[in-house]
């Protein structure tokens, strides 16, 4: 019962702050709703009572004449829905230990780490699945300040601690099934040379093209193919103009963020490197099956973006979907991210489809159905992998599934025209 009360209250405190991120990351409409905020010295004054968690917002709704009428209500049901979800993660995986099978015994060095690992790092996965999720339905994007620190997290903790991937069930003949931690080869075993110089580049590499992705600029052969690399450079480094004209202009500025994933990537050589040199296989092998599942999490996301805008003239995903698959993947793995779209597109039909059809509206966020996606692949992970996700592995093989899913985008192209044509011409939308 003590756990239970304490994880209540501290749940409760952690929704306060998703709701200070949601509100504080927000690029468009940054209002101070939340009491950790500074409000303007004009609105009426807040107290400490504001802030506590779930009870604060009962004594804010005084500010329904400055930020809309009811607009408590949804925070509050965040931080009621963070305490509750919190007693219910540390139920399913610390009391009832549901995220592994009966009857299996494990290789972990310490189970009951373990469990405690899963819970707290699913707890930190499905907390920043909330930020991306409620700003993107109120701005229509997702910022970095939540999908870079989530991917970095994942990174290092697979790093230092192999069992915090998602568990994978082998049989074990007589004595039972044993448990073991997912890796990129699964349900096959990893290749040794994925433990020496090659794994050691694949996962420098994978770090690169990530930073160079969320690097915001400007790829274009307008000019011809000579410009494109001197356009690209400009746009990433926006040096300031030169000249200034009569028209006032917003300065040029270098985006916050690429000094940083700059860093990142300088840092990373030397990191890895000597990463590689000092730890064991396991730890190799865990880190490189995060790096993956982040690169190919991002990748599959950013060619169903690609292939949309050809098919549909614009941008079928913004590339906050990118940037949280990644982070996704970062966690759960490249196998992961297969199944974690397939709930994604159930979900948005069941929900966006009707929307799109009753209030006309034909823009509609993607990454809260990700969200959704990931929660309910993770938390029913056992079934998933040991169910049918597994069998299929074993039975086509990685190389085969992967060249599946690229002969895939054709009807996936295909269908994207039939969805363009159905909006412009049957339904009149835009």
């Amino acid at each position: 019962m003590f756990y239970i009360a304490t994880f209540f209250i501290v749940g409760a405190i952690l929704g306060g702050q998703i709701n200070h991120a949601i509100y504080r990351f927000a690029f468009f409409s940054r209002r101070p709703i939340s009491p950790w905020m500074k409000v303007d010295p004009k609105h009426p004054k807040r107290t400490w009572l504001d802030c506590i968690p779930i009870f604060g917002w009962t004594l804010l709704n005084r500010e329904e004449k400055i930020h809309g009428n009811y607009f408590w209500l949804r925070p509050f049901f965040i931080e009621v829905a963070c305490a509750f979800g919190l007693v219910g993660l540390y139920l399913f995986h610390v009391e009832s230990n549901s995220f592994t099978p009966k009857g299996t015994y494990d290789v972990f060095p310490n189970a009951e780490t373990t469990v405690w690992v899963w819970f707290a790092m699913q707890s930190i996965l499905f907390g920043l699945l909330a930020i991306a999720t409620f700003i993107d339905f109120d701005e229509f994007m997702i910022p970095d300040q939540v999908t870079i620190p989530g991917v970095l997290i994942f990174l290092i903790a697979s790093a230092i601690y192999p069992a915090e991937l998602l568990p994978n069930v082998e049989n074990a003949g007589l004595d039972g099934r044993l448990i073991s931690p997912l890796h990129f080869a699964s349900p096959a075993i990893w290749p040794t040379e994925s433990t020496g110089v090659f794994g050691e580049v694949a996962a420098i590499a994978c770090i690169w093209f990530w930073c160079f992705a969320l690097i915001p600029k400007t790829c274009t052969f307008r000019k011809g193919v000579t410009s494109f690399l001197p356009i690209m450079i400009a746009s990433i480094l926006q040096r300031p103009r030169k000249t200034s004209g009569t028209i006032k202009i917003t300065p040029r500025r270098m985006y916050l963020g690429t000094p940083i994933l700059a860093g990142i990537a300088i840092i990373c050589v030397p990191a890895v490197v000597i990463f590689w040199s000092v730890t064991s296989d396991p730890n190799r092998i865990s880190f490189l099956t995060a790096v993956l599942g982040m690169t190919f999490g991002m990748s599959m996301i950013w060619s169903i973006r690609l292939v949309g805008k050809f098919a549909l003239g614009k941008e079928a995903m913004g590339f906050g979907d990118v940037t949280l698959m990644a982070m996704i993947g970062a966690y759960v793995g490249w196998q992961a991210c297969l199944p974690i779209l397939g709930v994604s597109a159930i979900a948005a039909l069941f929900i966006s489809v009707p929307m799109a059809i009753f209030y006309r509206e034909s823009t509609l966020p993607y990454g809260p159905y990700l969200s959704i996606g990931a929660v309910v692949v993770v938390l029913f992970w056992p079934s998933v992998w040991g169910g049918w996700l597994k069998q299929v592995f074993e039975a086509f093989g990685s190389g085969q599934i992967f060249l599946a899913l690229v002969v895939m985008t054709i009807p996936m192209f295909v269908l994207l025209l039939i969805t363009r044509f159905v909006k412009e011409r049957v339904l009149g939308l835009d």
